[in-house]
């Protein structure tokens, strides 16, 4: 079930920490699976980063940057769903 189709079932009283997600989802798998995505994108910015130190190839740099600038944001996202995850279970 993609997140749009999850989320139209959110009730409009009740915010989407507050949804609680029934029976087929279990959220201990759901925070053991995002928190493994949240290190292994660590990892992704690592490489990348190095990569960009040994680039001599401007272009190639400037789109190495746009990648990290992206890993760093979407990273940045997942540690706030993780953080708020464990709040709610």
């Amino acid at each position: 079930m993609g997140i749009l189709e999850t989320l139209k079932w959110v009730p409009p009283s009740k915010t989407l920490w507050e949804y609680e997600l029934e029976g087929y989802i279990d959220p201990i798998i759901v925070k053991k699976s995002l928190e493994e995505h949240v290190r292994m994108e660590a990892d992704v910015l690592a490489h990348v980063e190095e990569e960009m130190r040994h680039t001599r190839d401007e272009g190639l740099k400037l789109l190495l940057r746009h990648i990290a600038e992206d890993e760093k944001k979407h990273h940045k996202i997942l540690e706030e769903i993780v953080k708020n995850l464990y709040k709610i279970t």
